[in-house]
């Protein structure tokens, strides 16, 4: 949990950071909320797209009510498979 309250300044590495969080949170089955947003914060995340990732709650009190509510997930890990291209050979080469 993340009690954003006293934010006055967030630029892209802020939003790296918040982001990374997000990712570490995710390979460890937890939740990252995120707590007592500025408004220029939120509007940064929405434009970026990333509000919907995060859980926001409007003070820290409501944060941690909604994280003792909250179930623990237990989600696996999605690993991407790896694609390996076909080796294209001119007629007549030798491997």
């Amino acid at each position: 949990m993340l009690d954003l309250g006293g934010v006055t300044f967030c630029d892209s590495t802020g939003v790296g950071v918040l982001v990374q969080l997000l990712k570490q949170g995710r390979e460890q089955n937890s939740t990252l909320v995120l707590a007592s947003i500025p408004p220029r914060l939120e509007r940064l995340l929405s434009i970026t797209g990333l509000r919907a990732a995060f859980r926001v709650e409007p003070s820290l009190e409501r944060a941690i009510e909604a994280l003792q509510e909250a179930p623990v997930r237990r989600r696996p890990v999605r690993r991407r498979p790896v694609r390996r291209r076909p080796v294209r050979r001119r007629p007549g080469t030798a491997i």
